[in-house]
C-alpha cells in the first residue's frame, strides 16, 4: 500500500517528535542532533555496513535519543493510526508492518536528513 501524501507528511512529523535530547531539553534542529549521536555513536558501523543498514540496526537497538513504539502490538497500532493498514488488518498485513518497521522509520530519516542539507 502507498502512503498519501498526508500520511508521509503525519509520519515525518511523528518521527521528528520522538527524537528526544539525552537532557531531555528542548532541541531546535532534532534531525541536525539525532544525526550527530548516531554518526558519534555508529561511525566505525557506517563505514562496514553503510549509512542504511547501521541506522536501521541502531534503531533496533533502541538508541536513547529516539523513542519509536518497539513492541509487536504498539507497531501495528501506530501503523493502524496513520493508517498504513486497515483497522481491521489481515495477519499478512500485520506481519508486513513488522518485518518493515525499522527500515521505513530509517528511510524517512535520511530523506529529512536530506532535505534538510538541500
Amino acid at each position: 500500500m502507498r502512503l498519501t501524501k498526508e500520511q508521509k507528511q503525519a509520519y515525518k512529523e511523528y518521527t521528528i517528535d520522538s527524537i528526544m535530547h539525552y537532557e531531555n531539553e528542548k532541541l531546535r534542529n532534532p534531525i541536525k542532533y539525532f544525526f550527530h549521536i548516531f554518526y558519534k555513536e555508529q561511525g566505525w558501523e557506517i563505514n562496514k555496513m553503510g549509512e542504511m543498514k547501521a541506522l536501521t540496526e541502531w534503531l533496533m537497538g533502541l538508541p536513547s535519543v529516539i523513542y519509536l513504539p518497539y513492541n509487536y502490538g504498539e507497531q501495528i497500532e501506530l501503523a493502524k493510526k496513520f493508517g498504513s493498514i486497515p483497522q481491521k488488518s489481515t495477519e499478512k498485513e500485520e506481519q508486513k508492518i513488522i518485518d518493515n518497521y525499522y527500515n521505513f522509520f530509517a528511510n524517512i530519516l535520511i530523506n529529512l536528513r536530506n532535505k534538510e542539507n538541500k
